[in-house]
């Protein structure tokens, strides 16, 4: 930067930060990364349709944070109840993590693995709550309060689970389908029981 002030070059604040980037590169990268993304001598002259590298300079791999199987089902699951399971593309959910949509298969095996493993956690949970709050009484109004109880407060605390779980089950294909199906009336039998 200095030598293009002593030789009489006047840089705007764009070149300027686009030099700093170059130079902060060269260190990282060493000097054939530069010549890589096609950056040239004069800052001027670089390549502004390079995508690897957005405006600050930072190779856009360093930026993003690392992405989880688990991240990946959590931004599955706020689509899939804002938008339904159908009304959601793969590409949705790999913006809303910051990546490329190929990258999710890293973390996933399909869009209906993902429906899978939302509803089948949802319906395993409801069980595992339903049996926790009762299976220790015996008297009937108490389980019926305490069932009735865990069931609203899981539906308030998992809203987007119940969304999608409500709505988007029957998106699901057999044997899935069926088998979740069947732990929804395992969960309704058992109630009934009680009443």
């Amino acid at each position: 930067i200095a030598r293009w002030f002593r030789d009489g070059g006047e840089l705007s604040a764009e070149q300027v930060a686009d030099t700093y980037s170059r130079f902060a590169l060269q260190i990282a990268f060493g000097a054939g990364a530069l010549a890589a993304r096609g950056y040239g001598g004069d800052p001027r002259g670089r390549q502004e349709e390079d995508a690897a590298l957005p405006a600050t300079g930072v190779p856009a791999t360093q930026t993003r944070a690392t992405v989880t199987s688990e991240a990946v089902v959590d931004a599955a699951l706020t689509l899939f109840a804002q938008y339904g399971y159908h009304g959601t593309a793969l590409s949705q959910i790999a913006e809303a993590l910051g990546v490329r949509t190929p990258s999710l298969y890293n973390h996933m095996r399909s869009k209906h693995e993902l429906l899978r493993t939302i509803v089948d956690r949802t319906t395993a949970g409801v069980l595992a709550d339903f049996h926790a709050a009762v299976d220790d009484l015996t008297d009937p109004v108490e389980r019926l309060r305490r069932a009735s109880l865990v069931y609203a407060l899981r539906h308030a605390t998992h809203r987007r689970e119940a969304i999608v779980v409500n709505r988007d089950t029957a998106s699901l294909d057999e044997p899935h389908r069926t088998e979740l199906q069947n732990r929804r009336r395992e969960h309704e039998h058992a109630l009934r029981q009680i009443i």
